[in-house]
């Protein structure tokens, strides 16, 4: 920990931790920026992602004390902030947490000020698309802590509720094993097409920004550059909600190989910027913080076969699975390489697996590229996978592999900020 003396340099936090003190229209955002400057290394930092997670230190074990703990959490202009504490155990009020607000040389204290004791905290709403989280724990005792998760608006939440899921024998529904979608309510789904007509459809895709979308390597990487309809639902039915845009250029992961399938993620910028609107909407990017649990049910979405070696389908179509261990997966497809069946190995720094133990329920030929996604506790959903591959379709014990975005989601950010 460092001295006292130096400490109390920073407006704010006076000699030995004494608590933040702000009011509306103090210039503390530079005095923020001190703080977190000198916040803990093992703790706080920078974050930039559409989604994610701050935790106290050690969760869900006890927190340390002599503690100071500053994220600072930024998103795109003209968006603004939500965060939602999961599960909130302070040790009394010597220890608390506080959310801020910057906007220019201005700090406005969010929530109910000093958030302390084992009260769970109404969701935090910003009106900025800057805030600092504070963290400060005192020498005495200590408690659990907290999760909390953050999400930036204008990313992830549907203006259409979806349909209810309903699981369906292998074979029967749609993808494999799942239902028809409701219309707009995956606004970020991309038909990939090698033309206009949605009778070309060969892959998926989801829309991250008005001008990117990203999509599987495999389905790219021979170099054509395919058309990207947007707010589409049935492929052989115009609806006036449907946009086509051209493809500028394809950014493949550097990682990827098409041998093992690692690193299985491209970007393709459009030609022109889609235009959002209750069809059309794009869905948050997470950081490395934002892994879906083991056994967290996502959805998958796609045109895809209704059974292995099937067509496609003409409408867009939904299915519930859970997040697999990647251990678990890996000895799975290890299992299948000795009886000679010809799969890849799971490399899980960039594979992600879902599925269930019995199949039944999976992604299919035609879904490829398309999006894996989770919800998180702000109700917005981010990018967990991208559909790569598996063995067959939804046969037991060889669940689907996703490209695993959160561990990718770095690189999809830098492309895009640098061919902008």
């Amino acid at each position: 920990m460092q001295p006292c003396a130096t400490l109390s340099l920073v407006v704010g936090i006076l000699v030995c931790f004494i608590p933040f003190s702000v009011t509306e229209g103090q210039p503390l955002p530079h005095k923020l920026q001190k703080a977190l400057d000198i916040s803990d290394p093992d703790c706080g930092g920078e974050r930039s992602s559409e989604v994610g997670t701050i935790l106290s230190p050690n969760y869900p074990q006890h927190y340390p004390g002599r503690k100071l703990c500053v994220w600072r959490i930024t998103t795109g202009i003209g968006r603004t902030i939500k965060i939602t504490f999961n599960q909130f155990h302070l040790m009394g009020c010597k220890d608390y947490v506080s959310v801020y607000e910057a906007k220019g040389d201005s700090a406005l204290l969010l929530g109910d000020g000093k958030l302390c004791n084992s009260r769970k905290p109404f969701n935090i709403q910003s009106n900025t698309n800057e805030v600092f989280v504070v963290f400060k724990s005192n020498k005495k005792g200590t408690a659990q802590g907290f999760n909390a998760t953050y999400s930036a608006s204008g990313c992830g939440v549907p203006v259409i509720g979806p349909n209810p899921w309903s699981r369906l024998a292998a074979g029967f529904g749609r993808i494999v094993g799942g239902n028809d979608a409701r219309p707009g309510s995956w606004p970020w789904q991309v038909s990939i097409r090698s033309w206009v007509s949605g009778k070309n459809h060969f892959c998926g895709g989801t829309l991250v920004d008005k001008q990117w979308v990203v999509t599987a390597a495999h389905c790219v990487d021979n170099g054509r550059k395919p058309y990207l309809t947007f707010g589409e639902f049935d492929r052989y039915h115009y609806d006036n909600t449907e946009k086509t845009i051209f493809t500028e250029e394809i950014f493949i992961h550097p990682g990827y190989n098409n041998s093992l399938l690692t690193n299985d993620i491209a970007v393709l910028k459009l030609t022109s910027p889609v235009t959002y609107t209750a069809y059309v909407y794009p869905i948050c990017l997470p950081d490395a913080s934002m892994e879906a649990e083991v056994g967290t049910v996502c959805t998958v979405t796609g045109w895809g076969s209704h059974r292995e070696g099937g067509t496609t389908a003409n409408r867009l179509l939904q299915a519930n699975i859970p997040i697999v261990k990647s251990a678990d997966c890996s000895e799975k497809y290890a299992r299948l390489t000795e009886q000679g069946k010809g799969v890849h190995d799971i490399h899980p720094e960039s594979m992600v697996c879902a599925g269930y133990p019995e199949g039944g329920v999976d992604s299919c030929q035609g879904d490829s590229g398309g999006p894996l996604v989770c919800k998180s506790s702000t109700g917005a959903h981010w990018l967990q996978g991208v559909v790569s591959w598996g063995y067959g379709c939804a046969r037991a014990d060889a669940p689907g592999v996703y490209a695993r975005v959160p561990s990718l989601a770095d690189w999809i950010r830098v492309t895009m900020e640098t061919n902008s």
